[in-house]
């Protein structure tokens, strides 16, 4: 069994696919490449003598939970709103996971297989959680037309009824394994000339031990012999279905994408179809009413009048059918129309981003302003009192600047009177010297005359000696010899 610590090898291969597409042959090859299915198995039958390859005991909760809720397997009508949610899903849960801890835990790989596993995933998805269990889903694809044909020749149902059964196991089991891992098969291609490398791609993906050229070739021979390829036909044939059948047409080209691994288109067309199914149950429902919904037996035990009761049910229900291509008519129409206006509202939403980004960067760009701006208001507000304490500041300069203007022309006017009177004291000393000096210089004035006097009595007498020296002759003085 696979835990949680382990989910890097595939270990548990779950095959889903409508009854009579194969899935039996493709669980006969994974159980000779080293698969085990869980239990003992349910006996073969003229239908498929080489078997069924489904473990019997988890058949019969399945079988009996259908049951419980008013279904069958050749139903193909929804299962009943809550199904899975009710008392028998309870049921049906604690036998599953009492089987499962049984007869699955000892085994390394194991593979299951039902075709009503298809329906029915939503019963076991809870109890493969709590038991740690990741799954791997192998969806096995055959032509709707070649199913309808081999259970008209197994079951003795009608071309709709089959037809509607191939699109409501197909659809259900690909919306139910969406997310998990996965791989869809193609039987024509399994089963023909191409089988090899489908075979080593799916016993490669499952898990199991990879067959020699030789292997294959044997182990084909054996799971596929020719007499039990029931109603095998060319893709081509398909299209004879396009006319009375287009749902079943779309999804089988959907399907054929999926296993050509090319899906992204092909799930929007499968959920589209999805929900177009789910609006015509709700319409057969009230067209038919509940009670005149087909209550299958199981294999062929379909009790007595079903054919009858069969064949008026498919007339009625081609009926509606008509019908319901009308409405589908202008639900295509008021389809396009929505695309149209859900494209204009793409369009508007995504210009309403674009808007609401622009808005987003213009508002933080507003408040980036506004910060700021609060920043610089909060900065005027502290120069306005910087202003207001500088203005006071220079009033009181002025006034002190006043006061001692005042003070210096008081100083000044005192300096000037101080000058006024500096000068005329002295003017007064310069007299008092000059009084002074004239007094103290007077007896050297007296001297200085007297002298004078003296001088020019000294220089006349002098000049008087000179004259009379000129006039009286000079006498040689005596030569001696």
């Amino acid at each position: 069994m696979q835990n949680a610590d382990e989910r890097g090898s595939m270990t548990v291969a779950v095959v889903l696919g409508m009854h009579r597409s194969g899935t039996s042959a493709i669980t006969h090859m994974l159980v000779h490449a080293g698969f085990e299915v869980p239990g003992d198995l349910v006996p073969p039958t003229p239908g498929n003598p080489r078997g069924y390859w489904e473990p019997e005991e988890i058949v019969d909760v399945h079988n009996e939970f259908l049951s419980a809720v008013g279904d069958g397997w050749s139903d193909p009508g929804p299962l009943a709103t809550g199904a899975f949610e009710g008392e028998a899903a309870s049921r049906a849960r604690a036998r599953l996971k009492n089987i499962a801890e049984r007869e699955l835990a000892p085994r390394r790989r194991w593979v299951l297989k039902d075709p009503r596993l298809c329906r029915l995933m939503p019963l076991w998805f809870p109890v493969l959680r709590e038991l740690r269990i990741e799954p791997g889903f192998l969806h096995v694809v055959r032509s709707p037309l070649s199913v309808a044909r081999s259970l008209a020749d197994r079951d003795g149902l009608g071309m709709t009824v089959s037809l509607a059964l191939w699109l409501r196991h197909q659809l259900e089991a690909e919306a139910a394994t969406r997310g998990h891992q996965r791989l869809f098969i193609r039987f024509e291609d399994w089963s023909g000339n191409a089988s090899e490398p489908v075979l080593r791609r799916l016993v490669g993906w499952g898990g199991g031990t990879l067959p020699s050229l030789e292997d294959l070739a044997r182990l084909r021979a054996e799971v596929l012999e020719p007499d039990l390829v029931h109603h095998l036909e060319e893709a081509t044939s398909i299209l004879e279905l396009s006319r009375r059948f287009p749902w079943v047409v779309t999804a089988y080209e959907a399907f054929l994408s999926l296993c050509r691994e090319d899906g992204g288109g092909a799930l929007r067309e499968l959920d589209d179809l999805r929900d177009r199914l789910s609006q015509r149950d709700a319409l057969l429902l009230a067209f038919a009413g509940p009670a005149e919904r087909w209550q299958p037996g199981a294999g062929t035990e379909l009790g007595p009048g079903a054919g009858e009761r069969l064949d008026a049910l498919e007339k009625r229900l081609e009926r509606v059918a008509a019908e319901v291509t009308g409405i589908n008519a202008g639900v295509l129409r008021l389809d396009e129309g929505w695309r149209e206006v859900n494209r204009a509202q793409d369009l508007l939403e995504r210009r309403l981003v674009t808007e609401l980004r622009l808005a987003a960067r213009l508002e933080a760009t507003l408040a980036e302003q506004r910060c700021r701006l609060e920043a610089a208001e909060s900065e005027t507000a502290q120069l306005e009192a910087h202003r207001r304490e500088t203005l006071a500041a220079s009033a009181e300069i002025r006034a002190e600047l006043e006061a001692t203007r005042r003070e210096a022309v008081s100083l000044a006017q005192a300096l000037d009177h101080a000058k006024a009177e500096l000068a005329e004291r002295r003017e007064e000393l310069a007299l008092m010297e000059r009084r002074l000096t004239w007094r103290l210089s007077a007896p050297l004035r007296s001297i200085a005359g007297f002298a004078a006097r003296i001088l020019r009595g000294r220089r006349e007498r002098l000049a008087g000696i000179g004259s009379r020296s000129a006039t009286t002759p000079r006498r040689e003085p005596a030569k001696r010899g």
